[in-house]
């Protein structure tokens, strides 16, 4: 069984990050509108740093089920980095997919006062 996250985690996790992809070589932003401008399209996904179920990269046993679906578990990406992650579970980390989901959230919260940082 998978420990999804519920619809308001997955909000929380993408406003945190102001809707970019938390990987910092990617950073795309991940909602607009679409081409008819009368809806939105959104191209990001909140991943779980550990695993939802058994046999997913980073899956950790030890961690209670409310951990598992809680933000803390989660990270913003475009949906290539999502499958990138996933696909290279050695290469990315727990370690390297908090310190991106943290670098995400502060340059979040420098660019509400002072606008896209370059």
């Amino acid at each position: 069984m998978r420990d999804d996250f519920s619809k308001q985690t997955i909000l929380d996790i993408a406003r945190g990050v102001g809707y970019r992809c938390s990987n910092r070589e990617c950073g795309r932003p991940t909602v607009g509108a679409n081409a008819q401008q009368d809806g939105v399209v959104t191209i990001g996904v909140a991943a779980h740093i550990c695993a939802a179920s058994p046999g997913g990269p980073r899956y950790d046993a030890g961690q209670p089920q409310e951990a598992r679906r809680a933000r803390d578990n989660g990270i913003w990406l475009c949906q290539s980095c999502g499958r990138l992650v996933d696909a290279d579970a050695q290469k990315f980390t727990i370690e390297v997919l908090t310190n991106w989901k943290r670098t995400a959230q502060g340059r979040a919260f420098r660019e509400l006062g002072s606008g896209p940082i370059k």
